[in-house]
């Protein structure tokens, strides 16, 4: 080989090593340990009080998600982005430790929990001797109680729990049992997308104007009606603090309706639940909370003991508008079943030229009378809240 060939062949071999280089794979790099220390900085604690105001419980958190986290898959339906692969939020909570401390002395415990744990916020037990909280694992939702006299925590459920829309959980009023949404016992996998259509996707114009906004993550095809009754159905089941659960009627996809943004609630006499079922048709246009629903009465069975409602699909809210028929549906503190909730007085359109816009009715049970009007308001009544012995109603609006 003369000179020219072996320098032509250490050029190419020299290209090779530098093209192999520019595109083997970097792993991710650590900044200097000053810049770590204030990006890393963990951010300030979640308080939440204990109904008596003897405890609180201080939530750490992570001050950014991890790579892995991010990483994880996301699925978006009805308006809706979840992960598929845990039935719980597209991006986990950042909890990683919950501490008591106990209000009258300032003494601190730091409830023993996992490495891995990735915590939502903790809730309180109407007695305040328990704190419930969900832990998001590699299979799915799990839900965790800690006990205030133990200083212990403990798992209450597989990692089972559907918690897409929320919080999947809410406690009993005497405090010895929660009501959660759970995965259906023996559901399936998921469908598979056939390779040929059934038919066409059809929209139809109803001929006049009915501007809306603009949404992601909608359905689009029957393929994803398919999707998005197999990820959001739910079983509702009432969890005993052993462990033990009986289920709650039969499974059906669940909507908030009521002021603390939960599926279901109960009411406080702990006999009635309130819930709200999705049902057909769905919509291309508007999120699930717009889709069709059944609100109902609902005894610890699963029993129907009262149809509050039958709302309509709301393609065609105005915007800046609500929905016709009885929304922010909830109970009455301090009375037994007492079922309240805001209902718009001008059709749900803010341009209506009317003196009240909403008012807040109100029925007792056994639900057979005429609804009690509580008050008008003005302007659109946005949220509501109760005082503690149900005396005293909170009421904003814009």
């Amino acid at each position: 080989m003369n000179a020219t060939a072996r320098s032509i062949t250490a050029v190419g071999l020299g290209l090779l090593l530098t093209t192999g280089s520019a595109f083997g794979q970097e792993p991710y790099r650590t900044p200097p340990p000053d810049v770590v220390a204030i990006v890393d900085a963990p951010p300030t604690p979640i308080v939440t009080v204990s109904p008596d105001g003897a405890w609180m419980a201080l939530t750490e958190r992570r001050a950014y998600r991890s790579i892995a986290q991010l990483s994880e898959p996301a699925l978006g339906l009805a308006g809706i982005r979840f992960n598929p692969r845990t039935n719980g939020d597209d991006q986990p909570p950042r909890g990683i430790a919950i501490k008591l401390i106990r209000l009258g002395d300032g003494r601190e415990w730091t409830i023993p929990l996992r490495e891995d744990v990735q915590l939502t916020y903790p809730f309180w037990s109407p007695d305040s001797r328990h704190l419930a909280f969900t832990s998001t694992s590699d299979a799915g939702v799990e839900l965790w109680v800690a006990s205030v006299d133990s200083k212990q925590a403990r798992r209450l459920t597989a990692p089972e729990l559907i918690a897409w829309a929320g919080t999947p959980c809410v406690w009993m009023p005497n405090s010895k049992a929660l009501v959660c949404g759970l995965t259906p016992a023996g559901r399936s996998a998921a469908p598979e997308p056939s390779r040929v259509p059934t038919g066409p996707t059809i929209q139809e114009a109803r001929g006049r104007r009915a501007p809306v906004r603009t949404y992601q993550n909608l359905l689009q095809t029957p393929f994803d009606e398919l999707l998005f009754e197999h990820y959001f159905t739910a079983q509702l089941a009432r969890i005993e603090l052993s462990g033990e659960r009986s289920p709650i009627g039969e499974p059906a996809i669940f909507i908030a309706t009521g002021p603390r943004g939960s599926p279901w609630e109960v009411a406080p006499g702990g006999r009635h639940i309130v819930v709200a079922r999705v049902s057909r048709p769905y919509s291309y246009l508007v999120p699930v909370w717009r889709f069709p629903k059944e609100v109902e009465i609902w005894d610890l069975s699963g029993n129907v003991v009262e149809h509050v409602a039958s709302l309509s699909l709301a393609e065609n809210v105005p915007i800046g508008g609500v929905r016709e028929g009885p929304r922010s549906i909830g109970w009455r503190p301090g009375h037994e079943a007492t079922l309240v909730w805001i209902e718009a007085l001008d059709g749900g359109d803010p341009k209506a030229d009317v003196e009240h816009r909403d008012h807040l009715m109100m029925l007792d049970p056994p639900y057979t009378g005429e609804p009690v009007e509580l008050a008008r308001t003005e302007l659109r009544t946005y949220r509501t809240r109760w005082g503690e012995k149900g005396d005293l109603l909170l009421a904003w609006t814009w």
